[in-house]
């Protein structure tokens, strides 16, 4: 085969591969062997596991997910604390270096390590992390929070067909990303499915027409703003 038939004929498989079945990266419970308690299972959008791709028979490649699998080398499982570290931990605990702030956000539980800068009150130092943590939360719900009805995100469920919305910094990098996202995924990560979840929560068992506007495509985001192709369009929570 001539030279220029060789690099054609190679060019036309690595096409063909590109083009194979999407992957899509969709949320799944963990199994109950698993340490914690949602992962990411890897499937094809009609949702049947891909071949050559998923462990046969749910087993866990990593020890962290049933849908894992190790590419471009080995994986080591990363070491906890040594009992030192626990002993060092407590004693820091007991003399007020360290605080442990523990709490649940958004249905998020949360975990925030403090540890007292020298010559600050340890109590202080508590109070001064937990007020950060409680504002930035606030913050971010008055942005994201689609259960918020004066939230920003709220706003934009709000607009009218071809409305636009100028959206603040925070909620235009969310947005780039999302849509970052859905391009990559062809879809299946999609911000716009509100109107759709509602529509099965109701009891529906067929999209039926809502999933026509229950989409990132009805939304465009340009310089001048944001807007939607349809009034009924609405976005999820989204947060960073």
């Amino acid at each position: 085969m001539p030279l220029l038939a060789q690099r054609q004929e190679a060019r036309r498989r690595r096409s063909a591969a590109v083009s194979a079945p999407a992957l899509a990266l969709r949320a799944a419970s963990r199994p109950a062997s698993a340490p914690r308690g949602r992962c990411l299972e890897l499937a094809t959008r009609s949702g049947s596991p891909v071949e050559g791709l998923l462990p046969s028979g749910g087993a866990m490649v990593d020890g962290e997910a049933s849908a894992s699998q190790v590419v471009g080398g080995s994986w080591t499982a990363p070491k906890g604390p040594s009992p030192e570290d626990d002993v060092l931990l407590d004693k820091w605990k007991e003399e007020g270096k360290l605080h442990v702030l523990e709490g649940v956000w958004c249905c998020v539980p949360y975990k925030v390590t403090v540890v007292v800068p020298a010559g600050q009150e340890s109590a202080e130092a508590r109070t001064r992390a937990q007020e950060i943590l409680d504002g930035v939360a606030k913050q971010a719900e008055a942005v994201f929070s689609h259960f918020v009805d004066s939230s920003e995100v709220s706003t934009i469920n709000k607009l009218g067909a071809d409305e636009v919305h100028s959206p603040s910094a925070a909620m235009r990098k969310v947005l780039t990303l999302a849509a970052t996202l859905n391009r990559m995924t062809r879809g299946a990560f999609d911000p716009a499915v509100l109107p759709l979840a509602r529509h099965f929560k109701e009891g529906n068992t067929t999209a039926g027409e809502v999933a026509a506007y229950s989409r990132w495509s009805a939304f465009s985001l340009a310089d001048t703003g944001l807007k939607k192709s349809h009034a009924r369009s609405a976005l999820f929570y989204v947060s960073r």
